[in-house]
């Protein structure tokens, strides 16, 4: 039986057989904590590709007296975090223009990985709705990290899936 790492051998009175792990154990909990090698490239380049702006840091890059709406989403436990930032500033190199910001950061450990969708106030409607819907794609996408889903309809979030709740959905 050497070499066989994922087969038991259980004896009884009958001949030998051979069962799988899988025969042997009850199946995964929905709340077994799972672990992912993610990297802030890695997330820039599935989340951030529209973005006029992206950066990692060590802080945040938000300066709370500009925010004009906000999202968050977090893991309850780690201090991780999502959160969709809409906001409004005045360029240090113009102070007349001022610019319109929806920002996605991410804060995973001690990283934050931010991308921004930035254009001037005066810009196009079209501009505003094509911002708009990039950064809240981006965000849906980012909340998928921490087990919570945005819908379209609004930005609301649902918790994490309950199996008890809905119909029995199986998992194999």
């Amino acid at each position: 039986m050497i070499g066989l790492v994922d087969r038991v051998v259980v004896q009884t009175n009958y001949p030998r057989l051979l069962m799988t792990l899988a025969d042997t154990k009850t199946q995964p909990s929905w709340e077994t904590p799972l672990s992912l090698k993610v990297t802030p490239e890695g997330l820039i380049t599935a989340l951030f590709t529209t973005a006029t702006e992206v950066h990692t840091s060590w802080e945040s890059c938000i300066a709370s007296e500009h925010i004009l709406h906000e999202v968050t989403v977090s893991d309850d436990t780690e201090g991780n975090y999502c959160r969709l930032i809409e906001q409004e500033y005045k360029s240090s190199e113009d102070e007349d223009a001022p610019w319109r910001d929806w920002t996605v950061e991410i804060k995973l450990g001690e990283v934050f990985i931010t991308g921004h969708w930035q254009i001037p106030v005066s810009s196009s409607p079209f501009e505003w709705e094509w911002c708009e819907k990039k950064s809240t794609m981006a965000f849906g996408k980012a909340c998928l990290l921490f087990g919570k889903r945005v819908h379209r309809g609004g930005l609301v979030i649902e918790e994490a899936f309950d199996p008890d709740s809905a119909s029995k959905a199986t998992h194999h």
